[in-house]
């Protein structure tokens, strides 16, 4: 979910140095009448305002369906391996205090303890080994989740835009650089509504 959210604050980032030049540039056109070509329009031709909105990202993602439905998915996934890791975990331990007994009561000849010391090392990396390939794992399976449902966001909100020409859709987050919005901007409700609809109506195909 944090990276969803610094991907999308980043094009946040990109957009709004696009307005910057874009105000400076207006202003250019004002002092100077031999620069007057119009670009492709970002401005409300009845008011001069640009079209804005914005959506709570947060917010977004966190009541998403979708999202909600993967995570659960990954959750279970991580607590399988755990539950495997575990099983091994124990046995290993099992093996050692077993050793420690031996060598301790003298059940053992040197021989043999180093053999079975030798084993443990061995079954010892194993586990760190397959520790680092869960936790290797995990991390790609949530990468491969953040990015399914980045760009599920982001394919609705296209295709929402066609009927509503907004020139700029921001991203607001509880750290991002939007400070304030006016409430009237806000469209996370109805982005939330459709998205959660057009996956409902995915689920039941």
């Amino acid at each position: 979910m944090k990276k969803v959210s610094l991907i999308v604050n980043i094009i946040l980032a990109v957009a709004v140095v696009i307005l910057y030049v874009l105000h400076f540039n207006k202003n250019e056109g004002k002092n100077n009448a031999n620069i007057n070509q119009p670009s492709e329009q970002v401005v409300n031709s009845s008011t001069g305002e640009l079209k804005i909105a914005f959506v709570n990202i947060d917010t977004l993602i966190s009541n998403y369906n979708y999202f909600l439905n993967l995570r659960d998915e990954l959750q279970r996934k991580i607590q399988q391996l755990d539950a495997e890791f575990n099983i091994q975990s124990r046995t290993y331990d099992a093996q050692v205090a077993d050793y420690q007994d031996k060598v301790k009561k003298y059940l053992i000849t040197t021989k043999q303890a180093q053999e079975v010391e030798k084993q443990l090392m061995i079954q010892q990396q194993e586990l760190l080994n397959k520790r680092d390939e869960m936790r290797r794992q995990i991390a790609e399976d949530e990468n491969v989740m953040n990015n399914k449902v980045y760009y599920k966001i982001i394919d609705y909100i296209n295709d929402y835009n066609k009927s509503n020409n907004y020139q700029y859709i921001f991203s607001n987050t509880g750290s991002g650089p939007i400070l304030f919005g006016n409430s009237a901007l806000n469209i996370t409700n109805s982005i939330l509504a459709g998205i959660n609809q057009q996956y409902d109506l995915e689920q039941n195909k």
